[in-house]
């Protein structure tokens, strides 16, 4: 580096890099990320106890009241600071433990069983909250600066599918930046080497159901697309079949979702009676932790019937 552009400061380019990883209130990728919706829960998991919930560096409490109704909430009661996650769960909100204070799902304190009858102090609070949605098996949640009015909950193919299985699964939590897993997602080539089976690796009892005429792994071929919602890794294989080609495409829908092809198979490619649609989406913890929530659709493919490979 010449001292000219020592003495200049960053450049835009690496003052980029250094905020877009951020994710709290204020920090310019914290900010992007509060345009989106977000995960917070599977539905299953959110009953009839409050959860304590970080997301986007905020510590938060989702709950359902007693009609059912999701709700997400800083969590602090602002009277006292007590946890709202030991808080109880009443027909119409969540109330804190330690004083009475209750909320409604839009952080509207509607009562406060401590103060005098004629108080009129409950309808000077409000609580911070976000709005949710309940669609697909799991609670979302929009902390951008429209709160009253939010953009649109965008429905994901595989959650709103009819004829095959649906599986959510979480729990996956790392301890890095979310979008270190989306550049690995990115980076097809890994997958070969890391995670996939090469013919030398692959079972006898598999080798009746896949493809082994595919030869060219490695070096792998890639092509990278850009597109409106973000990038799409394609892989184009040759088989023993010059009229046949195997296609793999990963997917990734900035900021916080990826897709696997619509056919996705093993490597190598199986000829198996079970086709499996996936992919996933990032709740992002803050910045140095992000949980994984997969999903798939799981139905029957076409082989069946069809002769074995061999």
């Amino acid at each position: 580096m010449s001292d000219t552009q020592a003495e200049s400061g960053p450049s835009a380019y690496q003052k980029l890099l250094e905020d877009m990883p951020r994710t709290g209130s204020g920090t310019r990728g914290g900010e992007m990320l509060r345009r989106y919706w977000h995960p917070v829960c599977l539905s299953a998991n959110l009953k009839d106890i409050p959860v304590a919930v970080r997301m986007l560096g905020e510590d938060l409490v989702a709950f359902r009241d007693g009609k059912g109704r999701p709700g997400l909430l800083g969590i602090h009661c602002p009277h006292r600071l007590a946890s709202l996650e030991y808080g109880q769960v009443m027909e119409d909100g969540l109330m804190c433990s330690y004083h009475g204070w209750r909320y409604d799902t839009r952080g509207r304190c509607i009562d406060q069983p401590l103060e005098p009858r004629d108080s009129d102090l409950k309808g000077k609070i409000r609580h911070l909250w976000y709005p949710v949605e309940e669609w697909g098996g799991v609670i979302w949640t929009y902390m951008g600066p429209e709160k009253e009015n939010p953009p649109p909950l965008p429905k994901i193919d595989v959650l709103a599918r009819a004829d095959g299985e649906v599986k959510l699964a979480d729990g996956d939590i790392r301890n890095y930046n979310y979008l270190n897993w989306m550049e690995n997602f990115a980076d097809m080539g890994h997958a070969v080497v890391l995670h996939g089976m090469v013919i030398r690796d692959l079972p006898e009892e598999l080798k009746p159901f896949s493809d082994t005429s595919i030869k060219n792994w490695m070096p792998l071929p890639l092509e990278f697309v850009e597109t409106d919602y973000g990038m799409k890794t394609v892989s184009v294989l040759d088989t023993g079949d010059p009229e046949v080609k195997f296609v793999n495409t990963w997917s990734i829908a900035m900021p916080i979702h990826w897709r696997f092809s619509g056919i996705r198979s093993g490597f190598p490619p199986d000829f198996t009676d079970e086709r499996q649609e996936g992919g996933g989406m990032i709740r992002i913890i803050d910045d140095n932790h992000f949980e994984l929530i997969r999903y798939s659709l799981l139905r029957k493919g076409i082989a069946a019937g069809l002769k074995r490979r061999r």
